[in-house]
């Protein structure tokens, strides 16, 4: 198995949250768990709770 390293750069931090959010819930297919906080920023909730809607990944808040 190949690991690939990349530096990417987003315009603005609630990009970045969708993707590290999105990227670490596709690896190895397998559905997880997701515990966040209220006090999360919106862009965290909102992304966990899409990922709970589209995908078998739950969701806690």
């Amino acid at each position: 198995m190949r690991y690939y390293t990349y530096c990417l750069f987003t315009s603005r931090a609630t990009e970045a949250i969708n993707i590290a959010l999105q990227g670490v819930s596709a690896k190895d297919g397998k559905p997880k768990h997701i515990i966040t906080a209220a006090t999360e920023h919106p862009a965290v909730l909102d992304t966990c709770k899409y990922l709970g809607r589209v995908s078998e990944h739950k969701s806690s808040v």
